[in-house]
C-alpha cells in the first residue's frame, strides 16, 4: 500500500505531514477498516478512533481537548459532537454500537448515535494542580501533563480494562466494577513503578497487558498475573499494543519499540526510534504502526520498516 499524505503547500516528494509546534498529545488507533485514509488525522493532538455507524462509508471518532467528534471519512463533515472534559481515551464497539470515553474523572458510555447510557467515577488524585486544557490557543505554552487514563476494550466479553493512574479496573457493560487491580508503589513497597503508562487487550483470549514504567504484567481475564517482562534501567514503556494473531506483545519505549513473544522473551528491539508516543497493530497482516513526537512509522511484524512519514519543511 502507498500511503503519501502531503500538506498543501509542501514541495517535498516524500510523503510528510505539517509539524506541529507542540508535543503531539494523541493516541493511534489503526484498524483495517480506515488504513487508506490520510494519516494527517492521526498527528493531530487528538484521541481518534473508527467506525461505520451510519453508513458503508467509514467515519473517525476524534477526541479533541474537550469534546468527542464523529468525522465522516468521506467529505470531512462532522456527523455528530459529544461534550468530555479532560478527554484521555476513546474505543469505540461497533458490534454493540458503543462508544467509551475515558476522561480524567469518569468513564462514559455512549451510543453510536451520541445518547448517554451511563458514568463511571475515577477517583484520581492529580500529583499537582497544574494540569490543563484550558487554553485554545494552539500556540500557547501548555502543561505537558502526563495521561492517567488509558482504556482497551475486550469485545467478546463486553467489557472495558481501564488503567487509571495507579489502579486497574475491569469495567462490565452495564457499569459495574468486576475488579480493581492496585497498582500503587505504596502496595509495591520498594519498587519505583510509576503509573500505569498504558493497557492493551489481547482479543484472542480476552487477557490484558498493563504498561508500568519499567515492566509489562499481563493479567488474565478474571485478574490474576500470569507473565511479567522487565524492562532494562534507564528506559521507560510509553504505549503497548497486544498481537491477537501470535499472543505477542510491542512495547513503545523511550529508546525504541520491543518485541517479546507470549513467553515474555524479547524476539526484535529496533533502538534508532525514540521517544514513542504510541503504537497499534493492524490486524489484517500483523504490521505495526507507532507515532514519535514528530515522525510516523509502520513496520512489518518481522520488524521491517514499511512506511515513514516525516513533518513538512517549516513553511513548506
Amino acid at each position: 500500500m502507498d500511503v503519501r499524505v502531503m500538506h498543501k503547500g509542501c514541495s517535498s516528494p516524500d510523503p510528510c505531514y505539517p509539524s506541529i509546534r507542540r508535543p503531539i498529545k494523541a493516541v493511534l488507533i489503526v484498524s483495517a477498516v480506515y488504513l487508506t485514509i490520510p494519516l494527517l488525522f492521526l498527528l493531530a493532538p487528538s484521541i481518534i478512533s473508527s467506525s461505520a455507524s451510519r453508513t458503508e462509508d467509514t467515519s473517525l471518532w476524534i477526541g479533541e481537548r474537550k469534546k468527542v467528534i464523529e468525522v465522516s471519512v468521506s467529505d470531512g463533515k462532522h456527523l455528530l459532537v459529544m461534550p468530555a472534559e479532560h478527554l484521555e481515551d476513546i474505543a469505540v464497539d461497533n458490534n454493540r454500537n458503543t462508544v467509551w470515553v475515558g476522561t480524567r474523572r469518569e468513564i462514559i458510555r455512549y451510543t453510536l448515535q451520541g445518547e448517554e447510557v451511563f458514568r463511571y467515577p475515577l477517583n484520581i488524585k492529580d500529583d499537582s494542580d497544574n494540569y490543563s486544557w484550558e487554553s485554545d490557543d494552539s500556540d500557547a505554552d501548555e502543561v505537558d501533563s502526563e495521561r492517567v487514563v488509558h482504556i482497551s476494550l475486550s469485545p467478546a466479553e463486553d467489557s472495558l480494562w481501564i488503567g487509571a493512574k495507579d489502579e486497574v479496573i475491569k469495567l462490565s457493560s452495564d457499569g459495574q466494577k468486576l475488579f480493581d487491580i492496585n497498582l500503587s508503589p505504596k502496595v509495591l513497597i520498594g519498587e519505583d513503578i510509576g503509573h500505569i503508562q498504558d493497557v492493551s487487550v489481547d482479543v484472542s483470549d480476552n487477557s490484558c497487558w498493563v504498561g508500568l514504567k519499567n515492566k509489562a504484567i499481563k493479567y488474565s481475564s478474571d485478574g490474576t498475573p500470569i507473565l511479567t517482562f522487565n524492562l532494562e534501567d534507564g528506559n521507560k514503556i510509553q504505549a503497548l499494543s497486544a498481537d491477537p494473531l501470535s499472543n505477542s506483545l510491542w512495547l513503545g519505549t523511550k529508546k525504541g519499540i520491543i518485541k517479546i513473544n507470549k513467553n515474555g522473551l524479547e524476539e526484535i528491539r529496533i533502538s534508532a526510534i525514540e521517544d514513542v508516543q504510541d503504537l497499534k497493530i493492524d490486524f489484517t497482516d500483523a504490521s505495526l504502526w507507532l507515532i514519535t513526537k514528530k515522525q510516523v512509522f509502520r513496520y512489518s511484524n518481522s520488524g521491517d520498516r514499511l512506511l515513514y512519514l516525516k513533518p513538512c519543511p517549516e513553511g513548506g
